[in-house]
């Protein structure tokens, strides 16, 4: 949402990654079994309330393990996965709704993250002396520097990147010509969200940035909320800016063998969680989240000559609702807010990297709550009948795959999606799913089934 320019911490790196970043096949169509009127089929689908644990009411195993092969050999699935389900024994389905940021927010967020550090104006291109952005140039020259002669880099991607490099030198030159010889900034006193007047996000934005000191390092809030997006950040400079790499992605690019490494962080995964809890609790919303995905994180790639071992985790929560959790995946809905049917609202996403600094980082898009019960108990299908949804549709889905590739099914979660009413953008239901999460784009869900009826769900999209 932050446009190039505005915000000094957009780290160069960052700017930069999106020319190495490897393609991988995309199906060319998404296929969604019709589904019928959402408040007809939870009606429809009510039932009393058993002791049977879910488990037992589809009479589904601990594990699967197939294959579904496309004709020509052009793809193949490979599911060797453990059922995640979790022990309750009924299913109710809720109304959930928009809950956006408001000014109070502000002042309890800084108070947790920056404690009684005196906060003041981000720092962008627009505010800072000559001599600060000198240094800004002189770091991106070193870096253009090293980049051009590192021999990892294929000739055509490093013309192109050196393009940018370039252009990033151009404009910080630019902004040093207009620049003063010294600025005098003022602590911040005033802890409310501003109208975007300058347009540097897009859109009906209001925000509210600031900067402050965090131990011996400089920590960065940001606040914004308009009509399609709501969000939060916080982050800490760091050695290593922008460029960690997860351990799932380690693997998947250099292999299981590379990918083991010691972890070097001061704190073990469980103080790690204790941090992120910490936060939680402060905020109050300890009950209303749990950890839905945990990973660790490296400085670089070890076969570009990046850390030897891990240095923290980047550690994920998701809403629990009833002992149920919301699925978390990679993939969070379509780019354009324009195109027809598209997801008017991000999925509600929340997590935290650890490293020895603490909480280095802390991000919440989208926060949602809960609205009144629509269903206090669901009929589900039997996970049979949900598996043979799964190998039809997703033969039909990927049917226009052109590269040969093999996908890997490695678990099978039960677990809530948002699901957007049909033709109803501002209102949503928190619907029962099963997920057969692939590593096609990352970690992410390869298809989304509805629990209750078999409906496919498409995730671009929110239904």
């Amino acid at each position: 949402m932050i446009k190039s320019g505005v915000i000094k911490k957009l780290a160069l790196v960052a700017i930069l990654m999106g020319s190495l970043t490897a393609c991988q096949p995309t199906p060319k169509v998404e296929v969604i079994k019709d589904k019928g009127n959402l408040d007809e089929v939870i009606q429809d689908s009510e039932a009393d309330s058993t002791q049977e644990e879910i488990k037992d009411v589809v009479k589904a195993q601990d594990k699967r393990e197939f294959e579904v092969k496309l004709p020509g050999d052009k793809l193949d699935i490979l599911v060797n996965a453990d059922l995640v389900i979790p022990e309750v024994t009924k299913v109710p389905v809720y109304e959930i709704v928009r809950k956006d940021f408001e000014d109070e927010d502000i002042n309890k967020l800084c108070k947790i993250l920056f404690g009684d550090s005196e906060l003041y104006p981000e720092l962008t291109y627009e505010n800072m002396s000559k001599d600060e952005l000198l240094q800004e140039l002189a770091k991106a020259q070193a870096q253009a520097e090293e980049f051009t002669v590192d021999d990892e880099v294929a000739p055509e991607k490093k013309e192109k990147i050196s393009e940018k490099f370039n252009s990033y030198i151009e404009m910080l030159q630019t902004y040093i010509s207009n620049a003063p010889e010294s600025v005098v900034r003022e602590p911040i006193k005033e802890f409310k969200m501003k109208a975007d007047e300058e347009n540097a996000f897009g859109g009906d934005m209001k925000y509210f940035s600031a900067q402050g000191k965090v131990g011996e390092t400089t920590g960065h809030f940001i606040m914004q909320k308009g009509a399609g997006y709501c969000g939060t950040s916080f982050y800490m400079d760091n050695a290593a800016g922008s460029n960690y790499n997860s351990k799932y992605y380690i693997e998947e690019q250099d292999g299981k063998e590379a990918a083991d490494m010691p972890n070097t962080c001061k704190y073990s995964v469980e103080e790690a969680t204790v941090l992120c809890n910490e936060v939680m609790k402060q905020l109050g919303i300890e009950d209303i989240y749990s950890v839905s995905y945990v990973d660790e994180i490296a400085e670089g790639m070890p076969s570009q000559g990046g850390s030897s071992s891990y240095i923290g985790y980047e550690i994920k929560y998701s809403r629990n609702v009833v002992g149920i959790t919301e699925t978390s995946d990679m993939f969070n809905g379509s780019d354009s807010v324009e195109e027809q049917n598209s997801l008017p609202y991000g999925f509600e996403e929340m997590y935290f990297r650890i490293t020895d600094q603490g909480v280095e980082q802390f991000i919440w898009n989208s926060p949602m709550e809960l609205g009144k019960v629509l269903a206090d108990n669901v009929t589900l299908l039997e996970y049979s009948e949900i598996e043979d949804i799964f190998k039809n549709h997703v033969a039909i889905k990927f049917a226009d795959v052109e590269e040969a590739t093999t996908i890997h099914v490695n678990e099978i979660r039960f677990g809530w999606m948002r699901v957007k009413n049909k033709d109803k953008q501002d209102e949503f239901t928190l619907v029962p799913t099963w997920d057969y999460i692939s590593d096609l784009y990352g970690r992410s869900s390869l298809l989304t089934i509805n629990a209750i009826d078999g409906s496919i769900l498409d995730r671009r999209y929110g239904y």
